[in-house]
C-alpha cells in the first residue's frame, strides 16, 4: 500500500520499490523536489481523462489547484502510514511468506522466523515437517495450479495460490500439507489494519449486550457468519439442500408441538 501511494506523486529515482519497508519510512514525502510534475500525478484513469477534457475549458489555475489537493492529500496518506504503522517490526516481513513470489523463489529458506514470532505454533503443528513442506511446495508442478507459466504462477493471488497447495492429498487421501496449513491459515489471518478489528469489536459489542453476555463462541461466529452473509447478498440466492430443509421441519414441528402443549 506505501509503495502505491509513493508512486502516484514521488519522483522514481527517489523510490527503490525493492527495498524493504524500513528503506521507504525514511522517504521524506514534504520535499517537494522529489514529487513528480502535474502531468506525471497519477489521479486514476477516469479522472485523467476527466482533466484532459477540462484542460480545454478551465482555466489552468483550477486544474494546478486539482493537482495541488491531490498532491496534498498523497503527502498526507504517506506521513499517517509512516507514522502510525511500525514498519521495523519484525511481523511485516514475517508476512511476506504468503507471497507466492516469495514462496516458489524460497526467497525464505525456512519458516523458523514464524515459529519465533508466533511460539504457540509449536504445540499446534511439527516445526521440522511445517519447514519441510515449506521447501517442497516450491516443487510442485504448474499444471497443479492450470497455469502454463512459472512467471503467471508467481502472479496468482495468495489466498488461491495456497488453497490450491493446501488441498493437496496423498493417494491415502491424507493432505499432504498439513503441518504448513497452520502456518500459513496463521498468517493470513493476520488482519491488514486496525481498522478491520476494531469493526468486528463494534459489530460484538452490539451483539454481546449485557442481557445476551453469556453467548458461546459457536454462536457469535453463527450470528457474525449471518450478518456478514445478509451484507454480501448470499441468502438472496441461496439454494437449501435436502438436509438443510429437512432440519427446517424438524425445528418448525417441535416448535408447534412445544406450543401445543403450553
Amino acid at each position: 500500500m506505501l509503495n502505491t501511494f509513493l508512486c502516484n506523486f514521488v519522483k522514481k529515482e527517489h523510490l527503490n520499490l525493492s527495498s524493504d519497508l524500513k528503506s521507504l519510512k525514511q522517504i521524506d514525502v514534504t520535499k517537494t523536489e522529489i514529487h513528480l510534475n502535474n502531468d506525471h500525478i497519477y489521479v486514476g484513469m477516469e479522472a485523467h481523462a476527466i482533466l484532459e477534457d477540462l484542460k480545454t475549458k478551465a482555466p489552468i489555475e483550477e486544474v494546478n489547484k486539482f493537482y495541488a489537493s491531490c498532491r496534498e492529500f498523497y503527502v498526507e496518506i504517506v506521513l499517517q502510514i509512516q507514522k502510525r504503522f511500525d514498519l521495523n517490526e519484525k511481523l511485516f516481513d514475517i508476512l511476506k511468506y504468503v507471497d507466492p513470489k516469495i514462496a516458489r523463489n524460497l526467497e525464505k529458506q525456512s519458516v523458523k522466523d514464524v515459529f519465533d514470532k508466533f511460539n504457540f505454533l509449536t504445540t499446534k503443528c511439527n516445526m521440522q515437517k511445517a519447514d519441510n513442506e515449506w521447501r517442497n511446495q516450491a516443487l510442485i508442478d504448474l499444471k497443479h495450479f492450470g497455469v502454463e507459466s512459472e512467471e503467471e504462477l508467481k502472479n496468482m493471488p495468495a489466498d488461491i495460490y495456497w488453497n490450491k497447495v493446501l488441498s493437496m492429498k496423498d493417494y491415502h487421501g491424507n493432505f499432504i500439507y498439513e503441518n504448513l496449513e497452520v502456518v500459513i491459515s496463521v498468517l493470513l489471518a493476520v488482519p491488514s489494519s486496525n481498522t478491520e478489528v476494531e469493526r468486528l469489536f463494534s459489530i460484538l459489542k452490539n451483539v454481546k449486550t449485557d442481557k445476551r453476555n453469556r453467548l458461546s463462541n459457536e454462536t457469535l461466529n453463527g450470528l457474525f457468519h449471518t450478518k456478514f452473509g445478509m451484507q454480501a447478498n448470499n441468502c438472496s440466492i441461496l439454494e437449501p439442500n435436502s438436509a438443510m430443509i429437512s432440519a427446517a421441519k424438524y425445528y418448525k414441528s417441535n416448535d408447534s408441538a412445544s406450543k401445543s402443549s403450553v
